[in-house]
């Protein structure tokens, strides 16, 4: 494998590594933000860099993945090492998948939550939305929560201001799966067609073993024949000596 090739391998693996570990982070945000009554914004904050981060080192990776995999097309014919690398893209692919799908399944239940409390604390401030309603109104990304929804006392007020900031969060939460069912799909392409690849490369193997072997088949057929016109070659020189010898006894006979 060339240094360039394992300098980029080892940039995607300290990419999804340095994911797997924002990943584990925002989950704990997570738990943290929904087991806490108070509004932090702190929490928040932090929250939005994390993803921020993920979202910055999976474009990255996505990226260069895709450049590793357009140098080896190009190189398929140049290499021996090139099944080496191409195993090595696809293993990489599949890890960086399996950070994504976790990342994604960590959001979807976050926004589940958040709108189960967002759904509680709209019933407190005296509005009642279903479950459809709710999908409709974050599908749509309306301004819900106005006087036109959220009316009656002052009391409510604290409450509604809550109540907005929570919806942002799980408006944003919608748009970053949005953006990781994308990557995903395209990452299950690149790794699908990188599996055709190595297919396509065992095949050659394979049938390259197999003209190796049909070819020292023939070698060997070539050698034994040759031994055999060797074996020829040398009884019909011995009958020529035995021959002219005879012929040579005869004449001295006849000349005595």
């Amino acid at each position: 494998m060339e240094d360039k090739s394992r300098k980029l391998f080892a940039r995607i693996e300290a990419n999804i590594e340095e994911m797997e570990s924002c990943i584990s982070q925002v989950k704990r945000k997570h738990n943290r933000i929904l087991s806490s009554p108070f509004h932090d914004e702190e929490d928040f904050h932090e929250l939005d860099r994390l993803m921020a981060k993920i979202q910055s080192y999976s474009t990255n990776t996505w990226s260069l993945l895709k450049a590793a995999k357009q140098s080896r097309q190009k190189d398929t014919v140049k290499r021996s090492s090139i099944r080496m690398e191409n195993v090595q893209i696809s293993s990489l692919s599949q890890k960086f998948l399996d950070a994504l799908a976790d990342y994604s399944a960590a959001q979807v239940s976050y926004r589940e939550r958040k709108k189960k409390l967002l759904k509680k604390q709209l019933e407190i401030t005296g509005q009642e939305v279903d479950d459809e309603q709710l999908e409709k109104m974050l599908d749509e990304n309306r301004a819900v929560f106005t006087q036109d929804y959220i009316v009656e006392v002052e009391r409510a007020r604290e409450d509604l201001t809550d109540v907005k900031q929570r919806y942002g969060e799980v408006l944003k939460i919608e748009n970053s799966l949005r953006e990781l069912d994308d990557m995903l799909l395209s990452l299950s392409i690149l790794i699908n067609s990188q599996g055709e690849i190595i297919d396509s490369i065992e095949q050659h193997v394979l049938e390259a073993s197999e003209d190796v072997r049909d070819g020292n088949k023939e070698m060997a057929s070539a050698a034994k024949k040759k031994r055999k016109i060797r074996k020829k070659t040398l009884g019909i020189i011995i009958l020529l000596i035995i021959l002219i010898c005879v012929l040579i006894t005869i004449a001295v006979i006849f000349s005595s």
